[in-house]
């Protein structure tokens, strides 16, 4: 992507919301978060990065929520260790 027409902080935007949607994309392909995830947060986790990955406002917004919900629930729901 090229980045005419921009300014400093739409580029700043791209690239935060870029690395979120790889850490998704990698995430799922993985499995693994928090903890092991089942088939159902690795779909809903890919298609979240891929979202974050496509340009746009609405895909960023639903992408960046959806890939919380996701590490949200990764985290409420992990065994500790006593």
């Amino acid at each position: 992507m090229l980045f005419i027409d921009t300014n400093a902080l739409e580029v700043i935007l791209i690239i935060i919301t870029s690395l979120v949607g790889i850490f998704g994309v990698s995430a799922g392909i993985r499995g693994y978060v928090i903890r092991s995830m089942n088939t159902v947060e690795r779909f809903f986790i890919i298609v979240s990065g891929l979202l974050l990955i496509y340009p746009g406002i609405i895909t960023d917004a639903v992408g960046l929520v959806a890939v919380a919900i996701i590490v949200f629930i990764q985290a409420k729901t992990v065994k500790v260790r006593r």
